[in-house]
């Protein structure tokens, strides 16, 4: 792609991908008990705060790409029953996913293709840490495009790990076999920015759900360097560029 992705030109990114199905004990399927505890804690901040804007804004329609196990957005969506949620995953997810939370609807679909548009419009979608692992990230671009409702109150949520915050400045290519490649903050706004998305408000959160007292400590913090000893992830709330 133009640009490589707005990440640096020495950037190695990967061919694709390393996809898990199983631990890598191989004892257990994917989705042990303790992989849905860890599904329970990453990405926690990003739910909540795209849950607080829904609230703020009225929004019904709620779609979740990539949900994984799918305790978040029950915990945070699955109360209220003025939410129509819709959650994207593997086909072979669809059992647990809708076992764990019967009142979802639930689509499959293979993120790393061209993605025909759904016939719904979704006032609120999280893509949370999902779009690192995609050797094709524009398609999933595309997709959130083409789905998300027209107007002021409809909003993306993307989430990504940040690069420096995981593995501290110069380092080109990525850690984690399952990840194709990893932005730092600037990057990421760059490369979402040029794909028609207007990026409204930005955070970094911590990849995780702190325990309370630290939780405390963390944001308290007031800048990036007192809070070196935490990762972060990258939070964008994003609306389409208008067309005028």
């Amino acid at each position: 792609m133009k640009n490589n992705y707005y990440l640096p030109k020495q950037y190695k990114s990967r061919l694709k991908a390393k996809t898990l199905t199983k631990n890598r004990d191989e004892t257990d399927s994917y989705w042990s008990e303790m992989r849905q505890d860890m599904a329970s804690k990453y990405q926690y901040y990003v739910y909540e705060k795209a849950y607080k804007v829904a609230k703020k804004y009225n929004a019904k329609k709620i779609l979740d790409i990539g949900c994984g196990f799918p305790y978040k957005i029950k915990h945070f969506f699955g109360k209220d029953e003025s939410f129509e949620i819709t959650l994207i995953d593997q086909p072979e997810n669809e059992k647990i996913i809708l076992d764990f939370f019967p009142n979802a609807s639930f689509i499959s679909l293979n993120l790393d293709l061209p993605l025909t548009p759904l016939t719904e419009k979704y006032d609120i979608i999280i893509c949370a840490d999902v779009i690192e692992h995609l050797c094709k990230p524009e398609y999933l671009l595309e997709f959130i495009l083409s789905i998300l409702a027209d107007g002021d109150n409809s909003f993306a949520f993307i989430s990504t790990p940040e690069r420096t915050r995981l593995y501290g400045e110069g380092i080109l290519s990525s850690g984690h076999p399952e990840h194709v490649r990893e932005w730092a903050l600037t990057e990421f706004i760059g490369f979402v920015s040029n794909n028609a998305f207007r990026v409204i408000d930005f955070s970094l959160l911590p990849t995780k759900r702190l325990p309370f007292f630290e939780e405390k400590v963390y944001y308290s913090c007031a800048n990036k360097i007192q809070r070196n000893c935490w990762q972060e992830s990258i939070m964008l709330q994003c609306k389409k560029v208008n067309k005028e």
